[in-house]
């Protein structure tokens, strides 16, 4: 049996992530792993930040292009990447929206 795939550094309550602190986790599946988290000068914005396993990161570059390439008007708010120290694309930092 193989080891499940982890995110270094682990993800974890109360870790800064560009600007966002991480509140807690939300879902994880093979991709990587979706945390809520809250702006650190303004407790009230909310984001969510996707994480990808390092052999997912290459799916997460593309899904941040094809978001890029969306109608603005169909974006709630901006996205931010996370680079990963030199490996990459490491996460993504999405605004919440409510109901989803």
């Amino acid at each position: 049996m193989t080891a499940p795939p982890t995110i270094a550094p682990e993800p974890a309550p109360g870790i800064h992530v560009a600007g966002w602190r991480l509140v807690r986790l939300l879902a994880q599946g093979g991709g990587g792993q979706v945390w809520s988290a809250v702006d650190v000068d303004d407790p009230q914005a909310q984001a969510v930040v996707k994480f990808a396993y390092p052999d997912t990161q290459a799916a997460l570059l593309r899904e941040w292009d094809a978001l890029l390439h969306l109608p603005i008007a169909r974006l709630p708010e901006p996205l931010w990447p996370v680079a990963g120290g030199g490996r990459g694309l490491r996460a993504l930092v999405l605004h919440r929206v409510d109901g989803v």
